[in-house]
């Protein structure tokens, strides 16, 4: 897969007139965003938490962690930023691309506008039978628990449809 840098505008969310276009590298593989920390310092971004993290060289260890929004598109949604080296390169992380509705076409080297899923599986059942909300809210759809079946037969099952 190829790499590629995109300019995105950063800002302080409690004082959006502190803000600065980067230039970053789509990381798809990492999570958060990274910025150097002397430029996220320099926006007024301060320090909110330490978390544990798995680095690209494979070391473990602490990482400092801030918010700030990231604005592409009239789009401006508020994100975890890892506080970088000064040197360090800024990935532009898949939390950040997903919250600004963004994919990766790795190939022509460009991110494409993308509908958000909303959810990871979805079940279709012919005959949906419901559950009725107490105090007369109405009724919402049921969905039987799932069996998973074992390798090499029908992927998934509904139990009391198939015993």
């Amino acid at each position: 897969m190829g790499t590629f840098t995109v300019k995105v505008t950063v800002l302080n969310p409690l004082d959006p007139s502190r803000s600065a276009t980067v230039k970053c590298l789509v990381d798809t593989g990492g999570a958060c965003s990274q910025l150097p920390s002397d430029l996220l310092e320099s926006l007024g971004i301060t320090l909110f938490d330490q978390r544990p993290a798995i680095f690209a060289d494979g070391r473990r260890g602490p990482c400092r962690v801030g918010r700030a929004d990231f604005v592409h598109d009239g789009r401006q949604p508020p994100a975890l930023v890892v506080f970088g080296e000064h040197d360090a390169l800024a990935p532009l992380g898949a939390m950040t691309l997903d919250d600004l509705g963004l994919g990766v076409d790795p190939i022509g080297k460009r991110w494409l506008p993308m509908d958000v899923p909303m959810a990871s599986f979805l079940l279709i059942i012919s005959s949906r039978p419901t559950l009725e909300m107490p105090h007369g809210a109405g009724t919402i759809p049921y969905f039987p628990p799932l069996r998973v079946a074992k390798p090499g037969t029908a992927a998934l099952t509904h139990r009391g449809q198939d015993g």
